[in-house]
């Protein structure tokens, strides 16, 4: 899923003058489906994450390329990957941070690729 629809309508209504106003006692009720609590469904939605990073112009091409993708976007996503699986496999929480650092890095390698 490619991410940040809702940033980018609040980023139209302020450029068309329009503004939000905080309602602190809000109360919202989320429901979530059994199946976006998959370790799979976390990938794909920080890959989302990462490839609307680069749609957005968050991140540019810059320095040597590799198949269209920056080449430190590679040593990101392989060092990321490898250091989530060394820490899942010793039980280590950490190990979240950098499955969500690789998928966002494979996500913005993706879109580079794709916009080759």
């Amino acid at each position: 899923p490619i991410c940040a629809d809702e940033n980018d309508m609040v980023e139209r209504l302020l450029s068309a003058g329009h503004h939000g106003v905080w309602v602190k006692p809000a109360r919202v009720r989320h429901f979530i489906p059994a199946q976006r609590l998959s370790r799979r469904y976390v990938r794909d939605w920080f890959i989302g994450g990462g490839r609307t990073n680069v749609r957005r112009g968050q991140i540019y091409a810059t320095g040597p390329t590799l198949f269209g993708s920056p080449r430190w976007l590679f040593r990101l996503y392989v060092s990321s990957l490898v250091r989530s699986l060394f820490l899942f496999l010793l039980g280590n929480c950490q190990w979240f941070g950098h499955f969500r650092s690789a998928s966002v890095a494979r996500g913005m390698i993706c879109e580079f690729r794709h916009n080759d």
